[in-house]
């Protein structure tokens, strides 16, 4: 049986879907301004340097572990590790309720675990990680120093990409060109085997 709708309900009917059409339209247009505008800078990872990281995972046989990335914006690093590595499990730190949200929309369309949160880096713990990725602000380095110091397991792994720590060495830099003043490198960071002391105003003592 075929239902047919009178002119005059489909006079209503008609207008009734565009307006809120074009509210739902508004309604995004005003939430990708307010990202744009102040959601802060957005740090992507390019491929060049994914293929790199890939391989570092590959390397230290991570591809079952928990991986951490403080700042992840609307997911790309993430979706594009778990699209290679479904079995491991991922958690996205983002203080954008918009970007945030974007990220969780699509996990429904890519394959693996991951869980995305609406939280400022600093105030989440990350000691369940076995990987932490960073590509955030040079300025937030020295203090992200002190809390991984301070909450990572021992033996954990950190990559940061195109920034690097002050007073943490590095065990490998990947360079991904040749320019000699590049900013284009990746740098691995092994956690400590023991933790350091937390000093009262913010910094860390190791042993010598």
């Amino acid at each position: 049986m075929i239902f047919y709708l009178k002119p005059a309900v489909m006079t209503i009917f008609i207008p009734t879907i565009i307006i809120i059409a074009a509210i739902v339209l508004l309604l995004l247009l005003i939430l990708w301004l307010y990202d744009f505008l102040l959601g802060g800078e957005d740090y992507f990872t390019p491929q060049k340097a994914l293929d790199q990281i890939n391989k570092i995972i590959a390397d230290n046989k991570c591809e079952k572990s928990i991986i951490y990335d403080l700042g992840s914006c609307r997911g790309h690093f993430v979706f594009s590790l778990l699209d290679k590595y479904p079995e491991m499990r991922a958690v996205g730190i983002d203080n954008s309720f918009v970007r945030t949200s974007i990220a969780r929309l699509r996990s429904n369309f890519h394959k693996g675990n991951a869980k995305f949160l609406k939280r400022d880096i600093f105030d989440i713990n990350i000691s369940a990680a076995d990987l932490v990725y960073i590509y955030l602000p040079q300025e937030l380095l020295a203090r992200l120093e002190t809390k991984l110091n301070t909450e990572l397991k021992p033996g954990a792994l950190v990559i940061t990409y195109r920034v690097q720590f002050s007073n943490w060495r590095p065990e490998k830099i990947i360079a991904l060109d040749t320019a000699p003043l590049t900013r284009e490198k990746i740098y691995l960071y092994n956690a400590p085997r023991e933790r350091p002391a937390v000093l009262p105003w913010g910094g860390v003592h190791r042993k010598n």
